[in-house]
């Protein structure tokens, strides 16, 4: 795990980011119009998941490690975090809100697969040359 993975999730971060905030005003004005449908419980949800998830990637690319509730991540770690937090923000889009497509059961299928990389990932430690080369 090198500098350039974490300028690369930096950059990641940044970019999710971006479609975040060029997504919210469209998001707003549908849970404004509906505030209590399935939709913009959704659209609530995921703009959660794609925040924190955000906002993981960037935390991952400016710093080495930090401390949350008494507990040191690594960066690999909080990167972790957002592979899953993108992964499940992924999934809940893909869930059919009327009829079922292809496009829906691959965004539902890859978001998992995001998902289930990002745990493995943060259950697994880097080897002592990637770990050596994170400094």
């Amino acid at each position: 795990m090198s500098r350039s993975q974490r300028r690369l999730s930096l950059g990641l971060g940044l970019l999710f980011l971006a479609t975040f905030a060029w997504s919210l005003r469209s998001s707003f004005s549908v849970i404004l119009e509906e505030p209590g449908s399935l939709t913009s419980i959704s659209l609530v949800a995921a703009g959660g998941l794609m925040l924190v998830g955000s906002a993981a990637f960037v935390l991952a690319g400016l710093s080495r490690q930090i401390s949350i509730a008494g507990r040191t991540l690594a960066w690999w770690q909080v990167q972790s975090v957002g592979y899953v937090a993108i992964g499940l923000y992924l999934a809940l889009s893909g869930l059919p809100r009327g009829s079922l497509s292809l496009v829906n059961i691959v965004m539902v299928v890859g978001g998992l697969g995001f998902a289930a990389f990002g745990y493995l990932q943060y259950r697994t430690e880097p080897t002592a040359d990637a770990a050596a080369e994170s400094v």
